[in-house]
């Protein structure tokens, strides 16, 4: 059974309801961007797998903050509140690659989740679970990256100071990436 999107439901009524009903330009603008979310309508993506190298095309998403696909991603899966999960495990440029992507601010009210989640990801490769689930990425360097969306706090920047040399010492890099 396919999953039913909003896209879904607005390509099939939508028509109708502009008939009774008049949509201001930004609700109209909404509407198409969630219509062609991930259609191929504004453009592919190509995606390759790390292991087989079995290629797949990806439809572009909206990256309208009213799409449910766009923002279930990023609010839902991904982050510190989602502590017993890799985010992304990838390779790049010849570095397995374990990122944390979290878009609200790290402060003084959630330090100890991005700690907590660090210590999964140490657990992950320290403890063999990479070597087990991911043979071909474990014996290559490992670096944890984690991705924000904000600015650094003072809070953040100082947990950084302490935790880079511990990474280092396990041969572990480091690397704070603010969009």
């Amino acid at each position: 059974m396919s999953t039913l999107h909003l896209a879904d439901i607005l390509n099939s009524s939508l028509g109708h309801y502009r008939q009774h009903h008049i949509m201001s330009y930004q609700q109209q603008r909404v509407c198409q961007h969630l219509q062609s979310c991930r259609t191929g309508q504004l453009g592919y993506q190509t995606w390759q797998c790390d292991n087989c190298g079995e290629s797949q095309q990806i439809g572009c998403s909206c990256r309208d903050r009213h799409c449910p696909r766009c923002q279930g991603i990023y609010q839902m899966k991904y982050g510190i509140n989602f502590q017993n999960q890799i985010d992304i495990c990838s390779i790049n440029d010849g570095t397995c690659v374990l990122s944390i992507i979290q878009s609200e601010v790290i402060d003084d009210t959630n330090i100890e989740l991005l700690q907590d989640k660090l210590n999964h990801y140490l657990c992950y490769i320290l403890d063999g679970q990479l070597e087990e689930e991911e043979p071909n990425k474990y014996a290559l360097p490992k670096r944890i990256e984690l991705i924000i969306g904000h600015v650094p706090t003072d809070t953040l920047t100082g947990f950084i100071e302490q935790l880079t040399p511990i990474l280092e010492a396990e041969n572990i890099k480091f690397v704070l990436k603010s969009e």
